[in-house]
């Protein structure tokens, strides 16, 4: 028995050994190559660029801060608000020389100080402002800094927990209350009154910080209104972007936000300042609160080839002498292939946008790519 498995064993290792010249060039033949497929998308075929935009609100202001009039050396001492806080009218957001600063709604940039006896827009300003917060004061007095507009100004500086400032002798100084008589004129310095041309309450989106030198430098912004997002742009690309173009903001998070462009700022190339441009949320859509304050990506289209269309490597399209274009879908077992015409409607980048015109072809199916 050991002798036939023996033999047995031989001729199986002799056959494996020695094969027949057809045999060798089958072996040496190399696997017949798999075709390169590509699955087929829809959507619409369209240039874009992505950058990151900082969340903020739809209009903003900043002002530089200034120091009570008179002072060498002026100095943040105090802060009311941080990024993120709400401001009412007549609110404080911060003090200069321990001196406060109340934000009030205006167009008009306070140019003087006001006490009483004064007459003028800016006055309708802070009137606008006491109102706003809750003082009274009559209409007979509009315009005109008279008693009620007095009284007002004197309980919105007891509220700040501040002095109000009285001129005597020729001069303006802080005055407790109690030493305050009717002779007093009350002042309200141009340097307390920070105007903003936004809608009340405005969120503050900076500030300097306590110590902080008011050398010209030192400012606070703040804005209101809805969300909204500013990208900045290297030039070639803002160039080629206009008011109206959409976007994807948060483009890769669960909850992207359709947005346009609504305005574009050149920035100042010689100076280093680059352009940007002001994305708001379209159809319907808001940009979350929870973004306020960060960058989201968003991916803005340059240029919109073709739109809700079929989407395929322009490698997987063959175009014969006729003029006629087609495409090879695959089979989904996988070893066939259909012949589909197409009609194709613009490429860009390697891919096309394409229509079926004879046979049947769909978002999902795999095509031979050549």
């Amino acid at each position: 028995m050991l002798g036939i498995l023996a033999v047995f064993g031989a001729g199986w290792l002799l056959a494996s050994i020695v094969q027949s010249p057809s045999q060798r060039a089958a072996a040496a033949t190399a696997p017949s190559p798999l075709p390169v497929v590509a699955e087929v998308q829809y959507g619409d075929l369209a240039d874009e660029t992505t950058a990151e935009a900082a969340i903020t609100r739809q209009s903003s202001v900043t002002h530089v801060l200034r120091g009570p009039a008179g002072s060498a050396n002026a100095f943040v001492t105090a802060l009311s608000v941080e990024p993120g806080s709400s401001v009412g009218p007549m609110e404080t957001l911060a003090a200069a020389n321990d001196r406060p600063i109340f934000a009030i709604r205006g167009a008009v940039p306070a140019y003087r100080d006001l006490t009483e006896g004064d007459h003028g827009s800016d006055v309708i300003q802070l009137q606008e402002a006491l109102r706003l917060a809750g003082y009274v004061i009559p209409d007979g007095e509009w315009g005109d800094f008279g008693a009620a507009t007095r009284s007002a100004v004197l309980q919105a500086y007891d509220a700040a927990r501040f002095w109000p400032m009285t001129r005597r002798d020729g001069g303006d100084v802080p005055t407790r209350p109690t030493d305050i008589t009717a002779e007093d004129l009350i002042v309200v310095p141009s340097t307390e009154i920070l105007t903003f041309d936004l809608t009340f309450p405005i969120t503050i989106d900076s500030t300097p910080a306590i110590g902080d030198s008011l050398d010209g430098e030192s400012s606070i912004t703040a804005s209101s209104g809805d969300l909204a997002a500013v990208a900045t742009l290297p030039d070639g690309m803002l160039a080629r972007v206009q008011v109206g173009s959409a976007g994807v903001l948060g483009a890769y998070t669960p909850t992207p936000v359709a947005v346009e462009v609504v305005s574009i700022d050149d920035g100042d190339p010689d100076n280093g300042v680059a352009g940007s441009v002001l994305l708001e949320a379209t159809d319907g859509a808001t940009i979350s609160e929870d973004w306020y304050g960060t960058e989201v990506v968003v991916a803005i289209t340059i240029e919109t080839v073709a739109s809700n269309s079929l989407i395929v490597p322009v490698r997987a399209i063959s175009t014969d002498a006729m003029g006629t274009s087609t495409v090879q879908r695959v089979a989904t077992s996988g070893d066939l292939t259909t012949s589909v015409e197409v009609s194709v409607t613009g490429e860009l980048s390697g891919l096309a946008a394409i229509q079926p015109v004879a046979g049947s072809l769909e978002a999902g199916d795999r095509v031979v790519v050549e």
